[in-house]
């Protein structure tokens, strides 16, 4: 007595013939189209909190997190980087190669660096940092890679791999580039760095 029968239907193809595709291969859709790094970077406009992440450049499991460091109000911000709801401008204090996302405590900073087109260092001698303003029209971030056109008109370019960080900036004038730095965790007066001057370089 048969219990229960299953009906298999099948296509013969000729010999050698190729099977046929149905959809999408896999791998031809770019899924990291659909990753948007600025998503819990601002402030909510309903609970007043923020997401506590970093746009800044990243791969799955690697070493660094090179991207934007901002002010930032007690906890909130502490990726850090910080906006407002709707903000349309803001400040970058300097960029740097760590960054905690989502725990909500401050871990970041270390490697500190802001382009400028004058001399001046990443902080005060009291420990502000110098900042420079920006335009969010100006910023975009993807899988990987970050991008911003600051207020005095340098252009940075981060990415990044399992281990480094790599960066490109942009001056706008060959006797007008300056690269403050510092190895601390904080840009105070205890790291001093003075701003290295620039040199144009010439492709051929």
């Amino acid at each position: 007595m048969v219990a229960g029968a299953a009906l298999v239907l099948g296509v013969l193809q000729p010999a050698g013939a190729a099977p046929q595709q149905h959809g999408r291969q896999h791998g031809e859709l770019p899924l990291t189209q659909y990753v948007n790094p600025f998503i819990g970077t601002a402030v909510s406009s309903t609970s007043g909190y923020a997401g506590n992440v970093n746009p800044g450049a990243q791969v799955p499991f690697g070493m660094v997190d090179f991207g934007p460091d901002t002010p930032r109000t007690n906890f909130n911000g502490s990726g850090g980087y910080l906006t407002g709801a709707d903000a349309t401008d803001g400040r970058i204090n300097f960029f740097s190669l760590t960054h905690l996302n989502g725990p909500g405590c401050p871990g970041q900073g270390v490697v500190g660096m802001m382009p400028a087109s004058t001399p001046q260092a990443v902080a005060s001698d009291t420990g502000v940092p110098t900042g420079v303003g920006f335009q969010t029209a100006n910023e975009s971030a993807s899988p990987g890679y970050y991008s911003v056109r600051l207020d005095n008109k340098v252009g940075v370019q981060l990415t990044a791999t399992t281990r480094t960080g790599m960066a490109q900036f942009t001056y706008p004038g060959k006797d007008s580039g300056y690269f403050p730095w510092t190895p601390g965790s904080t840009p105070t007066a205890t790291w001093p760095a003075p701003p290295a001057r620039c040199r144009p370089t010439t492709r051929r």
